[in-house]
């Protein structure tokens, strides 16, 4: 891996990690205290990934209130962006199935 060599830090930040493909360079905001403690403990277990993924809800205001008002299109433009292609939708159907 090029970018790896070039700069390991910087590689490790422009990468998405986990299930829920989280950047490596919100490290601080998933609860982290560096990019490389982030990837090693998204990388032991889906636990790790699911305590990184609270962590970073609860420390966005915008992806807190939309979870917890189920407002699924306002999620998905923050946690995505604009092109977020119907995450809002697959999250809907997901939570109405395992309610």
């Amino acid at each position: 891996m090029k970018p790896y060599e070039l700069d390991k830090r910087s590689a490790l930040m422009a990468t998405s990690w986990g299930k829920f493909q989280i950047l490596a360079s919100n490290y601080k905001a998933a609860g982290y205290s560096s990019p490389e403690e982030f990837v090693r403990s998204i990388s032991k277990s889906e636990k790790n990934q699911l305590a990184a993924f609270v962590n970073f809800i609860n420390s966005d205001p915008v992806l807190l209130k939309a979870i917890r008002n189920k407002d699924w299109l306002a999620f998905a433009l923050r946690f995505n962006g604009p092109r977020q292609n119907g995450y809002d939708l697959r999250m809907r159907g997901n939570y109405e199935k395992n309610k």
